[in-house]
């Protein structure tokens, strides 16, 4: 029943399932607030149409944009969802606390005049230029879109450009995140890989040549390791180990994480952050077809938000 208007959430990311079960108990009267990452503003496909609807039914109250690094499990910025069952459908609220914070050495925290500035703006519904209202956010993390002055000028209120943008813009398959299919389709370099009995020697040497930064390590089509710049550092010079007699079966990591063709940009990074990973081997039927850099994922979600900014700027301009 919690599914019945809404869909299924994606099995790749099931953060609007936990939503919805959630969503489905609170009272007619009651407040529910949850805690998730920033896709859930953006990410297309399943969630986009169970995004779009509870936008368009007034369920969305606010969206508080929150820091890094808070929490010890993860290093992902999110984002507090508060929603509601009976509340006007033309008022949502944005709150931009990501910029306000204590910096630590491994973790940040909110300190209570941060804590109290979000709780007042939230109960007083408080507007504040580049904090709260003011300023439209699909993706807090990565970039702040347009000033509401622009939307001023539109007989349409801000929530309601909002929903607009996300009903035209994030229904089209374009809008939508690129996979790691299309950022294989950019990389001239195809599957980059050495065998478990070569030397390290002779994998930095290949690594030199093809100017990357780790190999996959095949045996015929068999993945079976990764070795990284990282591999070599760690396990050999720290170690005082000759590269030359080193072999790569003896530093490679065994236990490798990997993405799938049709995996977004932001779950890539979002793995990447939580396990401090540079690349990430691309699996399809169980077979390898391609390894994918932090650096290529980094690329590829900039383009996105070039690509987003301009429809938003297009939409707002058009009244």
């Amino acid at each position: 029943m919690r599914f019945k208007n809404y869909g299924l959430a994606p099995k790749s990311a099931a953060d609007f399932a936990f939503l919805l079960h959630g969503f489905q108990y609170l009272k007619p009267e009651g407040v529910m607030a949850i805690i998730l990452p920033h896709g859930v503003l953006f990410r297309g496909g399943a969630e986009e149409r169970i995004r779009t609807k509870l936008l368009k039914d007034g369920n969305i109250d606010t969206v508080i944009g929150l820091p890094a690094n808070l929490f010890f499990s993860t290093g992902i910025p999110v984002c507090i969802l508060v929603l509601k069952k009976c509340k006007k459908p033309d008022d949502v609220l944005f709150i931009n606390a990501a910029e306000h914070f204590e910096k630590g050495k491994r973790q940040n925290r909110l300190q209570p005049e941060d804590i109290d500035k979000i709780l007042d703006t939230y109960q007083y519904r408080k507007e504040e230029e580049r904090y709260s209202d003011g300023t439209i956010i699909l993706n807090i993390k990565y970039y702040v879109i347009l000033s509401i002055n622009l939307v001023l000028s539109d007989p349409l209120s801000y929530s309601m450009v909002f929903q607009g943008f996300v009903a035209k813009y994030l229904t089209q398959e374009e809008a939508t995140m690129k996979r790691v299919k299309e950022i294989l389709q950019t990389k001239k370099t195809g599957i980059i890989s050495i065998v478990p009995e070569a030397t390290v020697f002779a994998a930095l040497k290949l690594m030199s040549d093809q100017n990357v930064g780790a190999l996959l390590v095949m045996e015929g089509e068999k993945l079976v390791g990764i070795l990284s710049e990282r591999d070599y550092a760690r396990k050999v010079i720290l170690e005082g180990k000759s590269s030359k007699e080193t072999l790569v079966r003896d530093i490679m990591t065994e236990k490798v994480l990997f993405v799938k063709p049709d995996s977004t940009n932001e779950e890539c990074m979002a793995l990447m952050s939580e396990k401090c990973l540079r690349h990430l081997p691309v699996i399809e039927s169980d077979r390898v077809i391609g390894m994918i850099s932090i650096g290529d994922v980094v690329k590829a979600i900039i383009s996105e938000q070039h690509f987003t900014i301009n429809n938003l700027q297009q939409y707002i301009m058009q009244g």
